[in-house]
């Protein structure tokens, strides 16, 4: 019983030191992350927002639909409007 315990009190002055550095670590890799992300989901709600509604309606799309698509979708919103209703929307936009 006795072994068992130094086993466990040597052990955990080690985990301690890990703790830490690893927290740190994990918290950096998800800033690294969420930034660019949040900048992206921020960039295709102004996108949709200033697009004029002529347009929208031009291309046969829902504004409205696709700002919440954009707003509540964290990740995959933006990515969904940028893959199918943005490139109607520049397309249109070019041409007139």
């Amino acid at each position: 019983m006795r072994s068992v315990l130094l086993v466990e009190s040597a052990e955990r002055p080690h985990d301690a030191e890990v703790g830490p550095a690893m927290a740190f670590g994990v918290f950096s890799l998800l800033a690294l992350l969420a930034i660019p992300l949040f900048i992206f989901h921020i960039w295709a709600l102004i996108d949709v927002l200033r697009t004029p509604a002529s347009v929208w309606e031009q291309v046969g799309e829902n504004q409205i639909l696709w700002g919440v698509v954009v707003l509540f979708l964290s990740v995959l919103g933006p990515i969904l409007y940028v893959m199918i209703a943005r490139p109607k929307l520049v397309a249109a936009q070019t041409i007139a």
